[in-house]
Formats: C-alpha cells, sequence, structure tokens
C-alpha cells in the first residue's frame, strides 16, 4: 500500500531491511510488538534511497541489540557524505555512538548547537 506513495522505491532494498530486521510480511501491522513496530516504520522510512532522513527518537522501545543495529544502518548510511540522518533522542549513549553534530533544544529554543566533540567539552 505505501509503495504508490514514492517514486524511488526499491523492492530489494526494502526486503532487504524486514529479512535484516526479522519482520515477517505477512503479519499485520497492528500484531507486531512495540520493538517491531519501531523496526518496521523504520525499514518504510529507509527504504527510498532518502538524503535526508528526519527521525523522532528512532531507537526508542528498541533493547540494546536492536538499538546497536539501527546505530549502525544509520552510520552505514551516512558513510558516503551524500545523505544525513537527523533524530531526536534523549537516549545520550545513541549520540556517543553515531553523532557528528548535536543540537540541544529546550523548550522549543535552541540552547546549543555544535559538532559532538565541541558540545562535550563545553560541559567539562
Amino acid at each position: 500500500m505505501t509503495r504508490r506513495f514514492y517514486r524511488k522505491w526499491d523492492q530489494q532494498l526494502y526486503k532487504d531491511y524486514l529479512r535484516q530486521f526479522s519482520l515477517d510480511e505477512s503479519k499485520q501491522f497492528r500484531s507486531l510488538s512495540n520493538g517491531m513496530k519501531v523496526k518496521y516504520l523504520l525499514a518504510l522510512a529507509l527504504f527510498h534511497h532518502a538524503t535526508l532522513y528526519i527521525l523522532d527518537e528512532p531507537t526508542s522501545g528498541l533493547n540494546p541489540v536492536s538499538r546497536d543495529e539501527i546505530l549502525h544502518i544509520f552510520t552505514r548510511i551516512v558513510k558516503d557524505g551524500k545523505r544525513s540522518v537527523l533524530f531526536s533522542t534523549h537516549i545520550t549513549s545513541d549520540l556517543d555512538r553515531c553523532a557528528d553534530d548535536i543540537t540541544y533544544i529546550q523548550n522549543g529554543m535552541v540552547l546549543k548547537s555544535t559538532d559532538k566533540e565541541t558540545f562535550l567539552r563545553s560541559f567539562l
């Protein structure tokens, strides 16, 4: 059903993500666990070769192994320098693993926005 909304539907990449995330294509979305729902939504977000992915709490509800898997995928996506991943998170270890830049927002106001190393040094 989702395919018709995207010009650049990559069926093979979509199937690869379903397989990588151990998702059964025949299951209905509502029958999936919370973690599997997150993985399915990520598979839908990642399959169409976008140049910018904007994600809200993408690792929320995932166990540590699944979280590592997702962060590894994000790192792989941006490796070519042609694509970016922007995501919000409260899980600071996710930032340690894959962030290049950090923007700290509180009550809708940007308090600090800089590269990760400068950001971390400013709190020492």
